[in-house]
């Protein structure tokens, strides 16, 4: 049976502090921000737009402007689809991403589970052994290796894990230095 990841509720709060919403009522060029969800804002009407560029900025991902492209309260994984579609990657604060996803994060979270999770919402791999420490304390570097394998699926030897692990913890090392 396959294992559900945790369901992570962001509100309009979340929204605002993760995604740096200085302006709600202009927010990305073409959005606006309330209290109730992200709407599109199509241009206006006497904007000199040729229709196939009137049609790409009045898109909609469910095709109804009188609707909230993204409604509040909704799950981590709806944000994502909401970034990816609106072609919006470069929004979200990171740090602010892993404060809101440490402050959610269940402490009594398996190891298994909290590795799935930051990977479902396409976590950098050094960046999840990093939250892996600072959550877990000190974790072997065989446990690592085993976490965050380099080739999922294949047969690897204890002694390659444990390398893994450790080159894992290496890289962490030099990127404080």
């Amino acid at each position: 049976m396959e294992r559900q990841m945790p369901r992570i509720q962001v509100g309009y709060a979340d929204f605002i502090r993760l995604c740096n919403v200085d302006d709600p009522e202009d927010w990305a060029s073409g959005f606006r921000v309330a209290h109730d969800g992200v709407w599109v804002v199509p241009p206006p009407d006497d904007a000199d737009l040729l229709p196939t560029e009137r049609a790409v900025l009045s898109d909609h991902p469910i095709g109804d402007l009188l609707k909230p492209a993204l409604c509040f309260p909704c799950l981590m994984e709806d944000l994502q689809e909401f970034i990816s579609w609106g072609g919006l990657v470069g929004c979200v604060v990171q740090e602010e991403l892993e404060k809101f996803l440490k402050e959610q994060a269940d402490v009594n979270e398996p190891l298994e589970e909290f590795v799935l999770r930051l990977k479902g919402i396409g976590r950098p791999e050094l960046d999840i052994a990093r939250a892996l420490i600072e959550k877990y304390g000190d974790i072997t570097c065989y446990r690592l290796g085993c976490l965050l394998p380099a080739n999922q699926g294949t047969h690897i030897s204890s002694s390659s894990i444990k390398k893994r692990g450790q080159r894992l913890k290496d890289a962490l090392k030099r990127r404080k230095d």
